[in-house]
């Protein structure tokens, strides 16, 4: 069973401590720089926006092929821009 931590590098031993992870659990830590932080969090307010509004039926159900193509079009044109 996985289980997700989500926590500051300071916080990270007890919350470690807090999960039962045993020493022999594999452990995989993405450490985010403050832009990689800002975009994740702009990207959980678009989502719970989208949320919110599915909820409230004042969306129409959700095209995955689109919302696909939009994230690579998005993607080429952020690798294009550095």
């Amino acid at each position: 069973m996985s289980t997700k931590i989500e926590s500051t590098v300071k916080d990270l031993p007890a919350e470690l401590a807090k999960s039962g992870a045993s020493g022999d659990q594999h452990v995989f830590v993405t450490i985010l720089d403050d832009d990689e932080a800002a975009k994740l969090e702009k990207l959980r307010a678009e989502v719970q926006v989208g949320l919110d509004q599915a909820e409230q039926g004042a969306v129409a159900p959700l095209d995955m092929d689109q919302l696909i193509g939009r994230l690579k079009a998005q993607h080429a044109k952020t690798a294009t821009s550095k």
